[in-house]
């Protein structure tokens, strides 16, 4: 005699023997497009975010991505693909023209640069839009600069 199992209802029984009961078919390739855009339209729940966040100096490392120039990334938002960062150029550093993604907003805090053919010092304030070109950008005395910015800008030869 065949001993019941424990803890398992009568219809996750029933439904058990009836999916090992019939031939394996498999769905049409179709299906999982379908199923893909479903999901996209369906509300997905993402966690709560923070009510507020503070950023002390010594929390974040300062990162060297290109030669004479620094990154010290405050905020990153993978969803939004967006980032606040301080930049630093070191004098005579060059930062490679690229093309954004999103709006980039830039705050000169200390030193000059020259970008997109304007002479930036401290307290000057510059918005490229999105899908705009940034050709070199670069600074000859050193710079230090809040930017928002997409994380997905796009190098351009």
């Amino acid at each position: 005699m065949k001993k019941p199992r424990q803890n398992t209802d009568v219809g996750e029984q029933v439904a058990a023997e009836l999916a090992a009961s019939g031939p394996i078919i498999a769905p049409p390739a179709s299906l999982k497009e379908q199923l893909m855009a479903q999901i996209a339209l369906e509300p997905q729940e993402l966690e709560e975010p923070q009510s507020f966040s503070v950023v002390r100096p010594d929390q974040v490392e300062w990162h060297e991505v290109g030669v004479g120039i620094s990154l010290k990334v405050l905020h990153h938002d993978p969803v939004g693909a967006r980032m606040t960062a301080l930049v630093r150029l070191a004098p005579g550093a060059r930062f490679a023209a690229h093309r954004h993604a999103q709006v980039e907003e830039l705050y000169v805090l200390e030193g000059n640069c020259l970008c997109a053919g304007e002479f930036l010092q401290a307290g000057d304030y510059h918005r490229a839009e999105a899908q705009s070109v940034h050709p070199v950008t670069s600074s000859e005395q050193g710079c230090l600069a809040l930017v928002m910015t997409s994380s997905h800008n796009e190098p351009v030869e």
